[in-house]
């Protein structure tokens, strides 16, 4: 069994993937990994597995505050299993996915599969998108069902598992169910940069930006209203964001961007040549994603500068990051 929105896809061959899973591993739930498409259709990302450890699971800690989310999209579980949880609480209206993920994790393991086997469709207005609401509601059901605020165990592990082409069997690997590496949290305890013309850690994935030159990217709204880089870390509540960007002011002499992470938005003027920027974000709600939404960007064909159709924004040369250190009673 599984379920998915009307805006979301089934990948190709998944339910023959995920019924081949079940029958050659004998575990009841099987999920994929987390695929992301653009409203037009566009792939945008994968993420790489994390192992989801049925104790964490069970403690309800993948509600995207404390642990990832684990996608509604391209999870499937035996019949049985659902008559034995009971199946949807229907009164929840966002988080009964996160709910039925908990009440299984209390009969059974969870097996994570090493390809996509659906994707979630993401719109410009979905970032933020009711995450207030659906945090209500798993802390109603938290308080309602007696489950307790606690940390991650770290120790325990999750399950991973692929096909061997070779012998056609299904491969499992238990591993830990760390939040993050030693190294990750070094690095995001000492700060990190990053150079926008060679992305690389800990930048895990991005949309909205148009290709590589020498000096950086473009931002192109063309391809996405904002500009989103996930990250393979969790971001602190306190921090400082610096970089260094130019825009493109086709019709005024700046650009507005809002800087959104977490709950907290910060909003910078943008200048035609490259200049240095630092925004603070205190007592943000910690986050993975960094979102930077250019207001009415141009392309140089609409204002008849040019031939170049992208809706550029934001010129973007490098990104740092810097824990903040708050002042007495911050």
């Amino acid at each position: 069994m599984t379920w998915i929105n009307s805006d979301d896809r089934l990948a190709s061959d998944s339910m023959q993937t995920a019924l081949s899973a079940h029958l050659g591993t004998g575990y009841e739930v099987i999920t994929g990994l987390a695929s992301v498409i653009l409203d037009s259709g566009v792939k945008a990302w994968t993420s790489p597995y994390r192992p989801a450890a049925r104790e964490n699971i069970r403690r309800g800690l993948h509600d995207g505050r404390t642990l990832r989310y684990i996608m509604q999209e391209g999870t499937f579980w035996t019949p049985a299993l659902w008559h034995k949880c009971g199946g949807l609480d229907v009164s929840l209206r966002l988080a009964g996915d996160w709910d039925l993920w908990r009440r299984f994790a209390e009969h059974t393991d969870w097996l994570g599969v090493m390809v996509v086997l659906a994707y979630h469709r993401r719109h410009a207005s979905q970032l933020s998108h009711d995450k207030e609401k659906y945090w209500a509601e798993v802390d109603r059901v938290r308080v309602a069902s007696g489950i307790e605020d606690c940390l991650p165990d770290t120790g325990a592990t999750g399950n991973k598992s692929w096909i061997n082409v070779s012998t056609n069997r299904w491969e499992i690997l238990k591993e830990p169910a760390g939040v993050y590496s030693s190294k990750e949290k070094d690095k995001a305890a000492e700060g990190w940069q990053v150079r926008f013309s060679a992305l690389g850690y800990p930048v895990e994935s991005v949309i909205g930006l148009s290709h590589t030159e020498a000096w950086g990217r473009w931002s192109d709204a063309n391809l996405y209203d904002r500009v989103i880089l996930k990250l393979s870390l969790e971001l602190p509540a306190s921090f400082e964001l610096s970089f260094t960007a130019a825009a493109y002011c086709g019709r005024d002499g700046f650009l507005e961007v809002a800087v959104v992470v977490g709950d907290t938005q910060e909003i910078v003027r943008l200048g035609p040549n490259p200049e240095d920027f630092t925004v603070v974000f205190k007592e943000a709600r910690p986050s993975r994603f960094i979102t930077f939404i250019p207001k009415n960007p141009d392309s140089r064909s609409e204002i008849k500068a040019g031939g170049d159709s992208r809706r550029l924004g934001i010129g973007f040369r490098t990104l740092v990051f810097r824990a903040a250190e708050l002042s007495p009673g911050h």
